[in-house]
């Protein structure tokens, strides 16, 4: 993240990669809550100790961030597994929430333009911690989805950690894998 803004008048922290982005929220300007997507994933990923949410292109991980500095080779590489895995159509927001923490689960939202896409996206995503998790730490089941569920046009995904650290540590380093954009 890029700016941090804290509001102690309601109380909340926004952070974000664009300026304009956190300071349009403090300027009287659209409040995340305003959003009706934004709301629904919050809804999904129910109570927690710790979340994250994001919305629009800042939710979306480019596969080009998990790359690094790798070779176009395996890039493409990385592309053809990744594809492999099932869709990847964009979403617009995305919630993952801790509800606890010495719990070993939490629970991630996404929500797409309907439920079609919300569906279609399931298995895909639902796939993805397990083979991002085994690339970054070698472990394939650090993060696994173990459940999935649609709702509307909200696609949940049940995640279950080798460990409480993980899943936190995950989201702050964007190595969950289900928010990939391809």
């Amino acid at each position: 993240m890029h700016v941090v803004a804290i509001d102690p008048k309601r109380p909340v922290l926004v952070a974000g990669f664009a300026a304009a982005t956190v300071n349009g929220i403090f300027t009287d300007g659209p409040s995340l809550a305003s959003r009706p997507d934004l709301r629904a994933v919050a809804e999904q990923a129910g109570p927690a100790v710790g979340a994250y949410v994001a919305v629009g292109e800042q939710a979306r991980l480019p596969i080009t961030a998990v790359l690094g500095h790798a070779t176009p080779q395996i890039g493409a590489l990385l592309r053809q597994r990744v594809a492999a895995l099932g869709t990847f159509s964009p979403f617009t927001a995305e919630a993952v929430a801790v509800p606890s923490p010495s719990a070993d689960t939490g629970r991630a939202a996404l929500a797409f333009p309907d439920e079609r896409a919300a569906k279609a996206n399931a298995e895909g995503r639902a796939a993805a911690p397990a083979m991002i998790s085994q690339m970054v730490t070698g472990r394939a089941n650090a993060i696994r989805a173990t459940g999935t569920n649609v709702t509307g046009a909200v696609l949940t995904l049940a995640l279950h950690t080798s460990s409480p650290r993980v899943l936190p540590q995950a989201v702050q380093t964007r190595a969950l894998g289900l928010d990939l954009c391809l």
